[in-house]
């Protein structure tokens, strides 16, 4: 799955945004347990600002398989995204709490960013 998430990251970056989403997918296909692919899907989806329902059921399935910082940081940008202030808050005190403490401080700003109108 390694591969293809690094080729869906690369393409992303070039702008190629339906190959980045063929890449993630089939990462995903390769090893269901691997979540980097669903965290790296879901911020496309976010990017895009299209599938942030199923965006939102990716990131949870990262979630479940592995939980980190930066999914949780993803999960709130799913919700500001649609909306729901509370939770996005939510998942972004989650991030701070997991985040090693070389990262907090990113992920600090990151919750000032979300609190913002």
């Amino acid at each position: 799955p390694l591969p293809y998430d690094g080729m869906g990251i690369s393409y992303m970056q070039l702008g190629k945004y339906q190959e980045a989403e063929k890449a993630f997918k089939q990462a995903i296909k390769n090893q269901e347990d691997f979540s980097n692919a669903y965290v790296n899907l879901a911020r496309l989806y976010i990017y895009l600002n299209k599938n942030l329902d199923e965006a939102l059921r990716l990131i949870n399935q990262a979630i479940k398989t592995n939980p980190t910082a930066d999914s949780y940081d993803v999960l709130a940008s799913i919700y500001a995204q649609k909306g729901m202030r509370a939770q996005a808050m939510e998942a972004i005190d989650k991030a701070i709490q997991l985040a090693p403490e070389s990262e907090k401080e990113f992920y600090s700003s990151r919750k000032e960013e979300l609190q913002k109108p």
